[in-house]
């Protein structure tokens, strides 16, 4: 949850963007983040959301842009994601 947006990891590996200003969740978009992969973990804090992953990487999205990036090279699933500062 950051600001008006609300952020939900699917066991498919996409992540839904909501807006939750009205009494109703306003789906905004589908990042398509772990493909056939379980979402483990995310955060998210102002534009930027971050998601870990059983595919053994990490996400990071502006959801601003939808520009994303990757990070790769763990040997293991990715069952925790943080942000600092």
């Amino acid at each position: 949850l950051s600001g008006n947006n609300m952020a939900i990891g699917l066991q498919n590996g996409d992540v839904i963007m909501f807006d939750i200003r009205n009494d109703h969740l306003e789906e905004l978009y589908t990042f398509h983040a772990h493909r056939n992969f379980p979402v483990n973990s995310l955060a998210m804090s102002g534009n930027t959301l971050i998601t870990g992953s059983s595919d053994m990487t990490v996400k990071i999205l502006d959801i601003s842009s939808t520009a994303s990036s990757e990070l790769r090279n763990h040997t293991a699933s990715v069952t925790n994601v943080a942000m600092h500062g």
